[in-house]
């Protein structure tokens, strides 16, 4: 055997039961950010939200500035700067949102190897 069996079967003896082995999976988008500060990514988290946050700054920098702004010239550098500063924020959150979305598809195959290896068990 390997040790990733040899998990599985510890997992089973330690008390998963039928009932958290049902709702696993059902967390709320809370409980699913605070997991991923947990996770083996947490330092990629922190720097996505880190840079999220400079370019929200960014972001509002530059749109008071446009409407401070008094010739065209200004009004144009400020939006382009907006508009770089929103295509950074969604693309960090569409990382970040498709890192929720790993996660969730782990939880839930290591929740069918769970169940598969306690069916494997029940057959033996």
């Amino acid at each position: 055997m390997n040790t990733f069996d040899d998990d599985i079967r510890e997992a089973m003896l330690t008390g998963a039961d039928e009932a958290s082995l049902r709702s696993a999976g059902d967390e709320g988008i809370i409980q699913q950010v605070a997991a991923t500060f947990r996770g083996r990514m947490r330092r990629w988290i922190l720097i996505t939200w880190l840079a999220t946050l400079f370019w929200v700054c960014v972001a509002v920098w530059a749109a008071i500035a446009f409407f401070r702004a008094g010739d065209t010239r200004g009004w144009v550098m400020h939006a382009s700067i907006f508009l770089l500063a929103a295509l950074a924020i969604s693309m960090l959150k569409l990382w970040y949102f498709l890192e929720l979305n790993r996660n969730t598809h782990t939880r839930e195959i290591k929740r069918v190897e769970l169940q598969l290896a306690r069916l494997a068990e029940k057959v033996k």
